[in-house]
């Protein structure tokens, strides 16, 4: 029974952000992969930055921007995920004594990719008991942080939000700030 909907049941869970489908590069002969949100309890227990060898010699990062929530529903980072992931591609990250990378997504951080030839420009989504966190990472000697970039990143991230809080879930009584 399951086979022949299958792909049915996968859309449906894929719309409703109760599985994503990362974009990613995938070659010919992958399986597609899932990221089931809710099965990542733990947080990540490595330092983001030294991961991806972000030091002050080979990146240059954006302030932090902050989307401060008086109360932040638990489920408010998974569906933002979802959302980033549809737009940017999910970095990937080396792991020690695996042959595969994999994808950077914890459960209190996310990292995308803004460059999908070079992977030299990334966005780290980190999450907190009361706030979201982005910042852009751009990687090389002469690297740049564009502001328009920034404040494009800045205003989907808040659409997004205000999407998943109003429209999608209909929460009247949450409500954010968006603070540089």
């Amino acid at each position: 029974m399951f086979t022949t909907h299958k792909d049915h049941i996968l859309n449906v869970m894929e719309r409703f952000d109760i599985i994503i489908r990362p974009n990613m590069s995938e070659t010919a002969d992958e399986k597609p992969c899932y990221y089931v949100p809710c099965l990542i309890k733990i947080e990540s227990r490595c330092d983001i930055y030294e991961t991806f060898n972000v030091t002050d010699c080979t990146c240059k990062k954006s302030a932090w921007l902050c989307f401060k929530f008086r109360f932040k529903p638990p489920h408010i980072m998974n569906h933002l995920i979802a959302s980033l992931s549809r737009k940017y591609e999910i970095a990937e990250v080396v792991v020690p004594n695996q042959r595969k990378k994999s994808v950077a997504l914890f459960g209190d951080i996310a990292v995308f990719e803004l460059q999908k030839k070079t992977h030299l420009r990334k966005l780290l989504v980190m999450t907190f008991p009361n706030f979201i966190q982005v910042q852009v990472l751009e990687f090389g000697k002469n690297s740049i942080i564009k502001r328009g970039l920034y404040k494009d990143i800045g205003d989907f991230v808040a659409d997004e939000l205000e999407k998943i809080i109003h429209t999608r879930f209909k929460m009247s009584t949450v409500e954010f700030e968006k603070k540089n």
